[in-house]
C-alpha cells in the first residue's frame, strides 16, 4: 500500500522543522561561546593589568572557591568577600617590582569557560613563580557568578609551605616556641607522653 503523498509532504515538513530547530540551537550556542570568549579575554586583561574595574566583571552575590588549604581557602559568597580576598592576595606582593601574567591557555563551552595562566613576581617570602587555572561561569548580562580558583601544584607547593611556616613564625608571640622544638607537639599530631609515664592531660 503506498503512502498518501500529503503523509509524505507532512512528515518532510515535519523533518524540516527539526532540522531547522537544531541548527537554530547550534548557532545560539556558537554566538554564546564566541560572546563568553570575548568576555573571558577581556576580564584576563584587567586581572593581569591589576586594573581595580576588574570587579565590574562580578555579579553581587558571586561565589569565589579556592582550593588552598591555608588561611585563605574556601568559599567567599559576595562581592565584598571577593574584592577583600584579591586585596588580601595584593599585600603579599611587592607591587613595586611587578606581577607578570602569562595566558597559557583558553577554554570556552557556552557559559563556561576556563583559563590557565603563569604568575611571576616578588612575594614578601621570595621569588613567586605559580600556575593557575580559573574555571568562570557566565550570567547573560556579562557577569562571573562563579569563579573556581585552582593552584598549588608542582614547584609552588614547597614555596607556598616555607611561606606559610615563615608567616607562622612571625606570629608567634615572645616566649612561645616554635612548633618541633623540644616538648613541643608538633601541629596536627597528637601529643604523646613520654615512655613509662602516664598520659596526661591536654
Amino acid at each position: 500500500m503506498k503512502t498518501p503523498t500529503i503523509v509524505k509532504n507532512l512528515a518532510h515538513v515535519s523533518l524540516m522543522a527539526v532540522s531547522a530547530f537544531w541548527v537554530a540551537v547550534a548557532t545560539a550556542e556558537a554566538s554564546q561561546t564566541e560572546q563568553t570568549r570575548a568576555w573571558t579575554q577581556q576580564y584576563f586583561e584587567r586581572l593581569s593589568a591589576a586594573d581595580a574595574s576588574v570587579s565590574d566583571f562580578w555579579a553581587d552575590d558571586i561565589v569565589l572557591f579556592v582550593n588552598n588549604h591555608g588561611p585563605w581557602g574556601g568559599h567567599y559568597g559576595s562581592k565584598a568577600s571577593v574584592t577583600q580576598y584579591y586585596r588580601d592576595m595584593a599585600s603579599m606582593f611587592d607591587l613595586e617590582k611587578g606581577l607578570t601574567f602569562e595566558l597559557l591557555q583558553t577554554v570556552v563551552e557556552g557559559n563556561h569557560s576556563s583559563i590557565r595562566f603563569r604568575v611571576q613576581g616578588q612575594h614578601k617570602s621570595g621569588a613567586y613563580d605559580n600556575h593557575y587555572m580559573q574555571v568562570y561561569t557566565w550570567n547573560e548580562d556579562g557577569k562571573l557568578s562563579r569563579i573556581e580558583n585552582f593552584y598549588g601544584w608542582g614547584p609552588f607547593a614547597e614555596f607556598h609551605r616555607q611561606a606559610l611556616a615563615k608567616d607562622q613564625a612571625r606570629q608567634e608571640t615572645p616566649g612561645q616556641a616554635r612548633p618541633g622544638t623540644p616538648g613541643q607537639a608538633r601541629p596536627g599530631t597528637p601529643r604523646q607522653a613520654r615512655p613509662g609515664t602516664p598520659r596526661q592531660a591536654p
